[in-house]
């Protein structure tokens, strides 16, 4: 385009891209091409946005734009295109001092229909009052038949934040970040404050979106193989024609170094009666994020400080007596203009911080005398570059990965070249190590002489959140004042967005994808060689990493064993083997590269009746260390030794600390098990596995670690797990370039022991039903569930129950859960695995209203029934079906098929199923699966106990 000026070009072949960079000569916009020959083609808009408080309002902001458009004057676009599009990605989302707005798709119509749609979006949007209301904060008169009425606060993100500021980690992270950057932006949380949030004013809303919303703070970024040419002749069209350059750049200043350290001591809310209820982290700000050099060290820090047991900082923090586990926290924090060192503990007693302290600046300072060897040093750095390299084993989009990685560099005007290949720094950074005294220079500069540092004690209260009891208070005092021209006022107000809410757009304005755009499945991929289903090898671009998996069968196991499976999975790689203790194991395997051995299981394919399960041991690492890495998954479960006692106390206390802070986080899959609990044999593992029971059993096995007998016992079930699985061949997969493969199965086999042992399937019929309804836990948000018995994969219903989740999710749930009722999120859905249909709601401030809606939700309908309606959930069903996986992840996913008798006929059968859903075939499974019965499951804040027990459902807290 004329009007775009090239800035650089850079081939970055270590990320497989090259960037283009451009300005606008008009309003200095910049636009960053990410070239390459990926037909997954991505984009983000971002911009800088700057809280002065803590109300949100960059995050309301965020949610407002997206409700409607100049060009796209509908009341919900951004959801409307979900349905309307085959994209791989769609968000938006609100950072410390960024927003940004990505998404990405491999259909070349779909990219430039949502391009138009979120370019109007995010600089042209309509703002209206009552968008705000519904997204971020109203005020509501609730009458009240034996109090007389109520006034209280609504909106989807101030329920949102209700529900995130529950965690305690949380606001751990918004105390250090006051602690050590006061006298910026990052003192401020940009999500929103609950207690602040009701202070924003929606003029100050469109203040902000008209001071920060314009193309010269603006950056365009785009990834793929479709030309950048092409893209900025989008983006002048639809926007840039329109703007002249602002006259403000705006900065993010940096916070200016301290004199001495900073001390923050602060409280959190929790029910939990225990001593050990502190949490304590020290920070320490030392470098640039935008900065490659400074921010690698940083990383080279972090890992060879925190990386794993062996590492001498979290070694330390893992087996301290006075606290249960380090804090969650620990490691670098990039998401600021400057980079933070952080470590710390959790689940602690306050009576020996001091202590704690003192143990972490002994490491320091002894690091600092005697250094570390230099085999040591360089593990780290090869850490860091299998961390460069990897391109991912996943479904999110890798263009979107590399902007991610940029996004803070282009944000603060610096090149966002150093930062996207850190090859060079690399490379610096091996040559400075071998330095004399390098390491304890810089460890003396980042820590022992650097005072700008900070320490936040976050002591446990039971009295209520001060800040949200004077919220309360307010809105009490502001009940008894109120005459009937407020409350009418009030109710009108109410009224207005009801209506809105309620209102039928016309969605035709709004561009889409059809049934016809939908692509043919290239089915899954092929091993380059395969040996009788036992080994598979898949030749595909991993950019220098090499991968193994190996696979054993899940043989007969007690109801002890299978409960007790999730943790011996998780401390196979933490203890020790044969006579190396764990952190000399740790060590080991760190100079090697990364490992973790997982569970797998799914129903059979046609037996009901039966599951198939297999334990995987994988692996990672640099394609010059495969054979390490081979001999590493190989010995993981064969070499671990069951005997150390205090590592496994160490363990179980931070596994207790670890379920405990992500019960919010998790509470609509806790609320979704425990209603499906008893209607499968594998919804029963998934409660045992990951649901209520299993945190209850963490606590359980935790709280008995004063008792060695108990210890033993465990260890006794370990040893017992580990004889039943080694009596078996292993399938093995490796994934890798052409030269890593060589000889790789080979290696692998010769790992192996002769003779192969009969075992009795897996057996998940002894697991119990019986178990609560509903988990009480400490939050002041709910998550309900509403689960029915469904049918297995290969049944023609299962397809139709699919698009049906897609059918009630986008056309009723959506508008009376999330719109009209403040939850964050909800929906339904059919579960393969563990063949139900549930329903769920996410951070959700009614609880037992929620379920009505549910049921509401199939009368809906039976009642309704639009030809649109059903192609957009087709559309959204195959998408599920369809995402975009890297090459690696493709490779996966056909071994794990394999393991599970899946195959191109099967998974091509229940798609070609999904393409061919009828209203009619919907009503028919409705009528004969949803009608009747279900089963209900709780997640909820302990204030709602009472309620919840008058309704006849079992409790529990967890």
């Amino acid at each position: 385009m004329d009007n775009f000026t090239k800035v650089s070009e850079s081939q970055l072949r270590s990320v497989g891209v090259t960037l283009h960079q451009y300005v606008h000569s008009v309003t200095q916009a910049r636009h960053l091409h990410l070239e390459s020959s990926d037909e997954n083609n991505a984009f983000m808009v971002a911009f800088p946005t700057l809280p002065t408080d803590s109300t949100g309002v960059a995050h309301i902001l965020e949610h407002t734009v997206l409700c409607g458009s100049e060009r796209y004057p509908v009341r919900d676009p951004f959801f409307m295109m979900l349905r309307r599009s085959l994209n791989t990605y769609m968000n938006a989302f609100t950072a410390s001092d960024t927003t940004a707005y990505p998404f990405a798709t491999r259909n070349k119509k779909d990219f430039y229909n949502l391009l138009a749609v979120y370019l109007d979006a995010v600089f042209f949007p309509n703002l209206n009052p009552l968008d705000f209301a519904q997204e971020g904060w109203r005020l509501e008169y609730q009458e009240d038949a034996e109090q007389g009425g109520s006034l209280t606060y609504h909106g989807v993100v101030y329920n949102e934040m209700k529900g995130a500021m529950s965690s305690p980690i949380a606001q751990l992270w918004n105390h250090l970040h006051l602690a050590l950057f006061p006298d910026t932006i990052y003192a401020h949380n940009s999500g929103g404050e609950p207690s602040e949030i009701p202070n924003l004013q929606y003029s100050q809303l469109c203040e902000f979106h008209s001071h920060h919303y314009n193309p010269t703070n603006a950056v365009f970024m785009t990834y793929g193989d479709l030309p950048w040419i092409e893209h900025q002749a989008y983006i002048e069209r639809l926007v840039l024609n329109r703007f002249e350059k602002n006259s403000e750049i705006i900065s993010i200043p940096a916070q200016q170094p301290f004199r001495e350290r900073q001390e923050l001591e602060v409280e959190y809310q929790t029910t939990q009666n225990s001593e050990r209820s502190t949490h304590a982290i020290w920070g320490w700000v030392y470098g640039s994020t935008s900065d490659a050099d400074s921010l690698l060290e940083m990383h080279f820090l972090a890992s060879l400080l925190l990386e794993h047991s062996g590492s001498p900082l979290r070694n330390i923090l893992e087996t301290l007596e006075s606290a249960d586990a380090p804090s969650e926290l620990c490691g670098i924090d990039d998401s600021t203009r400057q980079v933070a060192f952080i470590c710390g503990v959790e689940g602690a007693d306050e009576k020996f911080l001091e202590t704690v302290e003192a143990r972490i600046y002994e490491c320091l300072e002894s690091l600092v005398e005697g250094g570390l060897s230099d085999e040591n040093l360089t593990a780290s750095l090869d850490r860091l570059e299998l961390e460069q390299r990897d391109i991912g084993g996943g479904t999110y989009p890798h263009g979107l990965s590399l902007m991610g990685r940029i996004l803070s560099s282009v944000i603060y005007r610096k090149d966002p070249v150093q930062i996207l290949d850190l090859g060079p720094s690399l490379s610096r950074l091996r040559g400075r190590i071998t330095q004399d005294n390098y390491l304890n220079d810089l460890i003396s500069r980042v820590f022992i002489n650097n005072p700008h540092h900070a320490k936040v004690v976050m002591r446990a209260t039971s009295s209520m959140d001060r800040k949200m009891d004077a919220q309360i208070y307010s809105l009490q005092k502001m009940y008894e004042k109120i005459d009937r021209v407020e409350i009418e006022k009030i109710n009108n107000a109410s009224k207005s967005l009801e209506e809105r809410q309620s209102q039928k757009d016309d969605e035709s304005v709004l561009p889409k994808v059809t049934l016809t755009d939908i692509p043919e499945t290239g089915g899954l991929l092929r091993p380059r060689k395969s040996d009788s289903s036992e080994s598979y090898e898949y030749e595909v671009e991993t950019n220098g990493i090499f991968r193994i998996r190996m696979a054993y069968a899940l043989p007969f196991f007690t109801k002890e064993e299978i409960e007790l499976l999730p943790f011996f999975c998780a401390y196979v790689t933490e203890l020790g083997t044969d006579e190396q203790g764990y952190v000399a194991t740790q060590e080991r395997r760190g100079r090697a590269g990364e490992f973790s051995v997982s569970c797998l299981v799914k129903p059979h394919l046609t037996d009901l009746d039966k599951e198939d399960g297999f334990i995987l041991l994988n692996g990672k690492g640099l394609a010059r260390k495969r054979d390490e890495v081979i001999g590493e998954v190989a010995r993981l479960i064969r070499s671990v030794r069951f005997d150390e006692i205090d590592r496994l106390r160490d363990l179980l206390y931070q596994t207790r600390a670890e379920v405990e802070q992500s019960l919010v986080g998790r509470g609509h899959y806790l609320a979704m098990f425990s209603a499906s609990k008893g209607l499968s044999n594998k919804a029963a593992l998934d409660e045992v596995w990951d649901g209520g029971t299993f945190v209850l059993k963490a606590k359980k096995l935790a709280s008995s670690t004063t008792d060695g007998n108990s210890l033993k016992n465990i260890f006794e079930s370990f040893e017992i797990i580990r004889s039943k699985l080694m009596g078996q061949l292993p399938k093995i997969m490796v994934i890798g370039e052409e030269e890593s493969l060589k000889g790789a199965i080979d290696r692998c086999k010769s790992y192996q022991e002769t003779g192969r042992s009969e075992t009795t399937g897996l057996n998940l019929a002894i697991l119990s039903e019986k178990g609560p309804q509903a988990w009480l836990i400490d939050s002041q948000v709910n998550f309900s569930a509403l689960a029915f018995s469904a049918v297995g994969e290969s049944s023609q219903d299962a397809p139709v129950l699919a698009v049906l989740g897609k059918y009630l999710q986008d056309g009723f749930l959506h508008s009376e859960i999330r719109e009209k009722g403040g939850a964050y999120g909800s929906g339904a859905g059919y579960n393969a695995e563990s063949r139900t249909f549930r329903f769920f709601s996410y951070r959700d401030p009614r609880l037992l209203e929620t379920v009505v809606d549910f049921r509401r939700s199939l009368d809906w309908f039976l009642k309704n029934h639009s030809e649109q309606r059903l192609e957009e959930s087709i559309l959204g069903t195959i998408r599920s079906l369809d995402p975009s996986r890297s090459p690696i992840a493709e490779a996966d996913r056909s071994f794990v098929s394999a393991l599970f008798s899946r195959n191109d006929a099967s998974i091509n059968s229940f798609r070609t199923g999904v393409l061919g859903v009828t209203h009619d075939a919907m009503s028919d499974v409705c009528d004969r699966y949803l009608m009747r019965g279900g089963e209900v499951g709780f997640v909820a804040g302990k204030v709602s106990a009472g309620l919840i027990e008058a309704e006849g459902f079992d409790i529990a807290e967890i």
